[in-house]
C-alpha cells in the first residue's frame, strides 16, 4: 500500500462522511439529482476517482442511485433510515474497528449454527457458489468479491434464522467498502478462498465448532490484513 493510496482512500473517506451527512441530515432531499462528478469534486476539492469511490459505498448503503444519466438521492430513504443500527450508523463515522468486532462474534456463531442446520439444498447452494469462486480467482476478481458475499449470505441463510440473517446483511453492507479495498490487496483472494472451502466443509461435515473456529480464523487474518495496510 502506498502512501499515496492511503492518502486517496482518506480522502474518499472524507468525502463519504461528507455527502453522508448531507443526506442523512435532509440537505439532500429524496429525488434530488446530485451534480455532475467533475462539478461535485471541484465543489468538494477532491479528485474524481476519490469522489467514486464515496458515491459508490452510498450506492450500496442504499442512498443514492447511480446510472449513466447521474446519481439521484434514493426516493424512499425512509427504507433506509427506519432501520435503526443502520441509521445510528449513518449518523456517526463509521468505526470499522468494532463493525470487524462484530462480524468476527456474529458470523462465528453463523457458520456453527449453520453446521447443526443447514439443509441438503443449502449444501448445494454453497458448492455450487465454492466452485465458481474457484473459477473467478485468476480471471475475474470482481466476480469473486460478489461470489465472496454470496457464500457468507448462505451461511446466514443455512441457519434457518430470519432475524440472524437481516443482522449479518446490515454488518457486510457497512463493510462493504472495506471488504472492496482488502480484496484489492496481492494475495488476499486466494486465501479467502482457501478459508471459504474450509468453512464449506466443516459446515457440510456438520461439524460446528470447526465451522466456527474456521471462521474466525478467516476474519481475524482479514481484521490483519486490512490494519496492516491502514485499512482500518
Amino acid at each position: 500500500m502506498t502512501p499515496e493510496t492511503t492518502k486517496r482512500q482518506t480522502v474518499a473517506d472524507r468525502v463519504l462522511d461528507q455527502l453522508k451527512t448531507t443526506i442523512v441530515r435532509g440537505d439532500l432531499k429524496p429525488g434530488h439529482r446530485l451534480p455532475p462528478e467533475r462539478e461535485l469534486a471541484e465543489r468538494l476539492g477532491v479528485a474524481r476517482t476519490s469522489l467514486r469511490e464515496a458515491l459508490k459505498v452510498l450506492s450500496h448503503l442504499g442512498l443514492v442511485e447511480r446510472s449513466p444519466g447521474g446519481t439521484v438521492v434514493v426516493r424512499d430513504l425512509g427504507q433506509v433510515l427506519n432501520e435503526p443500527l443502520k441509521y445510528r450508523i449513518l449518523q456517526q463515522r463509521l468505526d470499522r474497528q468494532e463493525l470487524l468486532e462484530a462480524r468476527k462474534v456474529l458470523e462465528a456463531e453463523l457458520a456453527s449454527l449453520a453446521a447443526l442446520r443447514r439443509t441438503d439444498d443449502d449444501i448445494d447452494n454453497m458448492t455450487d457458489i465454492v466452485q465458481r469462486a474457484s473459477q473467478s480467482i485468476s480471471y475475474a476478481p470482481a466476480e469473486f468479491v460478489k461470489l465472496d458475499f454470496e457464500f457468507h449470505l448462505a451461511i446466514a441463510e443455512s441457519t434457518q434464522n430470519k432475524v440472524l440473517a437481516e443482522m449479518f446483511n446490515t454488518v457486510r453492507e457497512l463493510l462493504y467498502d472495506t471488504h472492496i479495498r482488502v480484496c484489492e490487496v496481492p494475495g488476499v483472494i486466494p486465501r479467502s478462498h482457501n478459508f471459504h472451502r474450509h468453512i464449506f466443509m466443516a459446515i457440510k461435515d456438520g461439524d460446528p465448532a470447526a465451522a466456527r473456529a474456521r471462521m474466525i480464523q478467516h476474519i481475524e487474518e482479514t481484521s490483519m490484513t486490512l490494519a496492516k495496510h491502514g485499512l482500518i
